[in-house]
Parts: C-alpha cells; structure tokens; sequence
C-alpha cells in the first residue's frame, strides 16, 4: 500500500512542524485505522 500525498504531507508537518514524534503519530493514526499505511512512510 502507498501512502498519497495528503498522509505524507500530515506526518511531516506533524514531525517537523508541531514536534509530534513518529512513534506518537503511528499511535494515533491506529485509532483512525491507518497502521498499516503508516509503515509505508519513513522519516529519519
């Protein structure tokens, strides 16, 4: 699974606009039903 452009654009203004760590976005995007898409993103 690919993750588009709006799910790529939400975790790095996330990451690097609000601090929100990776480990606490994969928490959250697991209640909306979005874990497996997460994996598919990774940021270093």
């Amino acid at each position: 699974m690919m993750a588009d452009a709006s799910l790529i654009a939400e975790v790095v203004m996330n990451k690097y606009g609000f601090a929100l760590p990776l480990h606490r976005q994969e928490r959250m995007s697991g209640l909306r039903g979005f874990s497996r898409a997460f994996h598919a993103i990774r940021l270093v």
